[in-house]
């Protein structure tokens, strides 16, 4: 069964940042896209596992500055990823963390990009 629909845009509250999901191979279990903040857009690449088990989707990736961990938790229907929740992981020190919401743009077109560091 296909889960394509965790392609797409998801905005985070507050605002700043945007994880935007291009491709994905569910069979190998990677992603490809972009990760957006006000210091700038990052091209990234990943791994997806579906958690039946915790019943969650469990997504990673790290930026240049940051390592992060995403999770959405499955709704009766089984995976859904119209709310994710990301944490962040800096780098230089890994004790620094960061947690955000990240909620899936539903409009099918473009808003909700992030431009010059606000979302629009």
């Amino acid at each position: 069964m296909s889960r394509s629909n965790m392609k797409g845009i998801y905005n985070s509250f507050p605002k700043g940042h945007q994880l935007v999901i291009t491709t994905m191979d569910e069979s190998a279990g990677r992603f490809t896209g972009t990760f957006l903040t006000a210091a700038g857009k990052e091209n990234i690449s990943g791994g997806f596992n579906f958690n039946n088990a915790a019943e969650k989707t469990d997504l990673s990736f790290s930026t240049s500055d940051a390592n992060w961990a995403f999770e959405a938790k499955y709704n009766s229907d089984g995976p859904d990823f119209e709310e994710w929740n990301g944490l962040k992981k800096e780098k230089s020190n890994p004790e620094a963390t960061a947690l955000w919401p990240f909620y899936k743009d539903l409009s099918g077109g473009t808003a909700g990009l992030i431009v010059d560091g606000n979302l629009m």
